[in-house]
């Protein structure tokens, strides 16, 4: 039998702190399911008491800035960098990124792509 980890409580303690290392913010109250899968992480903030479901995908070549009592919904991807669509904008690998913002209150459901430079709320 595996070593125990705690108590659910004491288990999402931990979790948190890690997000508190892995994040540029992070507000008290945020719940993350794992798997959580971020670009570099430094640029995303999140607002307390925020909840982001199983499968959570951000990109953060620009700054996400994810508000207060935010909810998402099972795999949630926002991607702050994105491509022109010219061909040789592409070929050099020329890549952009915006600022993408989901302001307080906001419920984002399963399955949506939040591309660059989008504001939700």
């Amino acid at each position: 039998m595996p070593p125990s980890l705690g108590t659910a409580d004491q288990v999402a303690a931990k979790r948190f702190e890690i997000l508190k290392r892995w994040l540029g913010f992070v507000g008290e109250g945020v719940f993350i399911e794992p798997p959580f899968t971020p670009g570099y992480g430094c640029n995303v903030i999140i607002g307390k008491n925020s909840y982001m479901n199983f499968g959570f995908t951000v990109l953060d070549t620009s700054l996400v800035i994810i508000g207060e009592r935010v909810m998402l919904g099972p795999n949630v991807h926002i991607y702050s960098a994105g491509h022109d669509t010219s061909v040789l904008s592409r070929v050099k690998c020329i890549e952009f990124g915006h600022q993408v913002r989901i302001e307080d209150d906001c419920w984002i459901g399963g399955n949506v792509t939040v591309l660059a430079g989008v504001t939700i709320g």
